[in-house]
């Protein structure tokens, strides 16, 4: 999968589920990028989990935490600037 149309399926779920304006992080753990979204109000959703998608797929999966596995991941991920195009406005 392209790193945009990745970027594209994430703002678009945010956008749909969350009334979120663009994306906040993204961050390439490996086989997945993870994606968090976000508004220009700031706005907190308990409960609000990241998603991951494979880079050899187009699912979108919930990034789970908190989950010791998922926390290794990030805590080696590689932060990933936001394209024009999908950042909160």
């Amino acid at each position: 999968m392209e790193f945009k149309v990745a970027c594209k399926m994430a703002f678009d779920y945010f956008r749909k589920e969350y009334e979120d304006d663009g994306l906040h992080l993204i961050e390439d753990v490996g086989d997945r990028w993870v994606f968090s979204g976000g508004n220009k109000e700031h706005t907190v959703f308990y409960g609000k989990q990241s998603i991951a998608i494979k880079k050899d797929g187009e699912k979108i999966l919930p990034f789970i935490l908190p989950d010791k596995h998922n926390f290794e991941l990030l805590n080696h991920a590689k932060k990933i600037e936001v394209p024009e195009e999908f950042r909160i406005k």
